[in-house]
């Protein structure tokens, strides 16, 4: 499959995830609990495996509370599988609460199953696939698969050279020299809650109401600097933060999380800034990539193109048919006559 130029990986049957081979048997015998009991739960968190990335993040997002969430436990005769922590993204449709908090996880779940979980709970749900060791596999069940490029940089690379070629490199030198009387702090106190709320209502959908995750993010940020695997780069005008960013470490590399400028300091360049600065604290400090992810046209001059996300939806067919029908529908309608 190819984007754009850019050849997508293709998924071997025993790869990963890849669960298109025998999945409706499995699925049929897997059957759903949604258990308001946490200490349910409990019991059969301490029967799966933790997650070796972020150990008991999912503890602590289970026991922070949130609105509009939901719980399934997931049994293969009375034997845990996986447990979800959900979270209502619309009329019909959920997310794993993990969704685009940390890569490579969304749920306690035992090897090969997280297609299989899902699917057992009858539910349309919206998935991030986000540095994964492979590609999700298309099956009954997965629909939608939307790849897209994300772009990564080896920490022992000619970060200066590749800028240079992409025409970045004058833009690094000219926000340094702005930036040059500016303080850059890392991990001070209250830095990450800075840049999470910011970066929050930035982007929030309703300005008056805030995001679904903002306060799993909030959470997220505090345990894991607690663990190291959280970073923020607060840029401050003397005692002001003027921009900042967050990271997270996922095994040896560094991965971008978000990022918020006061606009007032668009002049300095503190956005180009901060990412310089974190190319090179994650060299010296012994890291093998950084990945900064996909989706604004502006990454392509940091790093070149070095995997891939996915989003999609795994839905039983009397949910998703009808949702194909009624977008097929309404674009069939919407032609001008």
């Amino acid at each position: 499959m190819v984007i754009k130029g850019v050849t997508i990986p293709q998924t071997s049957k025993a790869a990963g995830e890849s669960m298109a081979e025998g999945l409706p048997v499995l699925n049929r015998a897997l059957r759903a609990e949604w258990p308001d009991n946490l200490r349910v739960v409990e019991d059969a968190l301490r029967t799966l495996p933790e997650s070796a990335e972020w150990p008991g993040l999912f503890r602590v997002l289970l026991h922070g509370g949130g609105a509009g969430r939901r719980t399934a436990l997931v049994l293969w005769k009375d034997d845990p599988v996986g447990v979800v922590l959900l979270r209502k993204r619309g009329w019909i449709t959920w997310e794993p609460v993990t969704q685009w908090l940390v890569p490579g996880f969304l749920f306690p779940v035992r090897q090969g199953c997280t297609i299989p979980v899902l699917a057992a709970l009858n539910r349309e749900i919206r998935v991030a696939w986000w540095r994964f060791p492979a590609p999700p596999t298309p099956c009954f069940c997965v629909h939608e698969i939307k790849p897209s490029p994300v772009h990564r940089l080896a920490c022992d690379e000619d970060f200066e050279q590749f800028w240079k070629t992409t025409g970045n490199l004058s833009m690094v030198r000219q926000a340094e020299r702005r930036c040059k009387n500016f303080v850059l702090k890392l991990d001070p106190e209250g830095g990450a809650e800075w840049v999470v709320r910011h970066w929050e209502q930035q982007w929030r959908t309703d300005r008056n109401v805030p995001s679904r995750d903002l306060h799993e993010r909030l959470l997220t940020a505090a345990f894991l600097e607690g663990l190291g695997l959280h970073h923020t780069f607060l840029l401050c005008d003397k005692s002001a933060p003027a921009a900042g960013a967050t990271v997270l470490v996922h095994g040896r590399c560094v991965v971008a999380s978000v990022m918020f400028r006061l606009p007032e300091y668009d002049y300095y360049g503190t956005g180009t800034f901060l990412i310089a600065s974190i190319f090179r604290w994650a060299a010296q400090s012994g890291y093998l990539e950084l990945d900064i992810g996909g989706d604004h046209e502006y990454k392509k001059l940091w790093a070149p193109v070095g995997g891939f996300k996915y989003e999609f939806t795994v839905s039983p067919m009397r949910l998703y048919l009808p949702h194909v029908v009624a977008t097929k529908a309404g674009a069939i309608f919407s032609r001008p006559r």
